[in-house]
């Protein structure tokens, strides 16, 4: 109650206290941040900390401090970071900055949330007029490794997803790597897949694409191009359970982090979910995620996986907690399984793509 509570509170005195005239968020800011937040960390109330701003961009993860004297620290495993985790200082070099979460802290007990590191987006665009925009960006200083990159389409805001985006296509050295030619919705929020198995640093890339708009209503978006820290190898999942026909078993096959598996009905003591890899799989660690992405609803609460190298035989891994499990497997991985001992009180049960560490 605390963590949701505070300091908006803070803000809604501010609103209800003073004259319009002396309304001013530069003002009221500075204020909470030299001076209440400190008076609410000596009453002990548990408020939720501003989160720092994290950037990468040519081989260094930059952080920008919520508000002066912020205390940051962060985590290269993409866990969490704690109060023992390393204290950020300085700009960090590297070029895996995916697995990279910031967090600031205020006291033992009070952090913000956790964040990711943000790439500067490779393309935009801003329009309200009917017709075709042509985009073509040169993003080689964007592509820094060969892996899985994702091209995503983020609308600004609610109000500018219109038009359409087609013809999308990204080149290596002036050859074409792949092409996507159907139109699709920029409102669906749609990403594309691509595969960069030859990069080197003196490789030429450029990205074009197609945004049309159809209705001259408002049209403007940023472009992101990321690459995956995790592996994809090709993977079927079945189950005891019914599936919702909404939320499929088959969304769990496609490594859409934001996407997830619905079942139809409560899980209960002995139901399973089983994902075998058309081919072993090789990993250092393989996390297991259940509930709704960035909302631990429908989660499991008792049970554990177990993991198989030949897809017969079955090593126990780690029991849930708060939902999640992870294994760390010693050889290549044919399959895992997620065997559930216990209902988890919920009228369903909900899960989410593995995250397959190299």
């Amino acid at each position: 109650m605390e963590y949701q509570s505070y300091p908006r509170i803070s803000a809604l005195s501010e609103i209800a206290w003073s004259k319009k005239e002396s309304k001013n968020w530069k003002d009221f800011y500075g204020r909470l941040t030299n001076s209440h937040l400190q008076r609410l960390s000596n009453m002990g109330i548990a408020f939720r900390d501003f989160p720092p701003t994290a950037i990468y961009k040519n081989g260094s993860i930059t952080v920008t401090l919520p508000y002066e004297g912020a205390i940051v620290r962060y985590d290269a495993q993409g866990n969490e970071p704690t109060t023992q985790s390393p204290l950020y200082t300085n700009p960090i070099e590297t070029k895996y900055y995916e697995k990279y979460m910031f967090r600031t802290f205020f006291n033992e007990n009070t952090a913000s949330p956790a964040v990711k590191v943000e790439k500067l987006p490779v393309a935009n665009w801003t329009t309200s007029k009917v017709g075709i925009i042509k985009i073509s960006e040169n993003i080689s200083e964007n592509i820094d490794k060969n892996g899985i990159w994702y091209l995503t389409f983020n609308p600004i805001a609610d109000e500018t997803m219109s038009g359409f985006v087609s013809e999308v296509s990204l080149f290596e050295n002036d050859k074409l790597i792949q092409m996507y030619a159907t139109q699709q919705a920029l409102k669906s929020k749609f990403r594309l897949r691509f595969l960069t198995e030859n990069y080197n640093e003196k490789n030429h890339y450029h990205l074009d694409f197609i945004v049309e708009n159809k209705e001259g209503k408002e049209s403007a978006a940023k472009v992101n191009f990321d690459c995956s820290p995790y592996q994809e190898p090709e993977v079927k999942v079945t189950s005891s359970m019914a599936e919702n026909p909404k939320f499929p078993f088959s969304r769990l096959e496609d490594y859409n982090l934001e996407s997830y598996l619905r079942t139809d009905v409560p899980c209960v003591k002995g139901d399973w979910i089983l994902y075998t890899f058309t081919n072993p799989v090789s990993s250092s660690k393989i996390d297991v995620l259940t509930g709704i992405p960035h909302h631990p609803r429908f989660i499991i609460n008792d049970g554990f996986v177990e993991y198989s190298y030949n897809g017969v035989d079955f090593i126990k891994g780690d029991s849930f907690d708060y939902g999640n499990a992870s294994i760390y497997p010693e050889q290549a991985v044919k399959a895992i399984k997620i065997v559930i001992t216990g209902t988890n009180n919920e009228p369903i049960m909900a899960a989410q793509d593995l995250r397959i560490n190299p």
